[in-house]
Parts: structure tokens; C-alpha cells; sequence
């Protein structure tokens, strides 16, 4: 997923002198914490595809008599 999407730089809407965040800066940081979230969904979900089906192969040979 890091080839496709990089991680977004980090952006400090607060290093400005005036101490107020652009609204560019902003709308930057709200599309960064998107790109993270759909990343961290994503990542979510092939963990569960791939530990679902582990567990389960492993749990029904567990099952099985000897």
C-alpha cells in the first residue's frame, strides 16, 4: 500500500508567527488524516483476510480426532 499511496509529510499548521492556520494548511492536514484512515482500513482489512483464514485452518485441526 506505501508503493501506491505514501505516507503524507507531516504538516505543523501551528509553526506560523500569527499562530493561526492557514485554511490551505488545514484543508492539507484534513486530507492527509483521510489518506491515513483509508490506509489504516485498509490494512485492517487484509490482516483479517489474511489471520482469518489461519485461524480457522489452524482451530479445525485442532478439531480433528487423533
Amino acid at each position: 500500500m506505501n508503493a501506491v499511496i505514501p505516507d503524507p509529510a507531516y504538516i505543523d499548521t501551528y509553526s506560523k508567527p500569527e499562530n493561526m492556520p492557514s485554511a490551505e494548511l488545514l484543508a492539507q492536514q484534513e486530507e492527509n488524516n483521510q489518506i491515513r484512515a483509508l490506509k489504516n482500513i485498509f490494512t485492517s482489512f487484509v490482516t483479517i483476510a489474511i489471520a482469518g483464514p489461519l485461524y480457522l485452518y489452524h482451530w479445525r485441526q485442532t478439531k480433528k480426532p487423533a
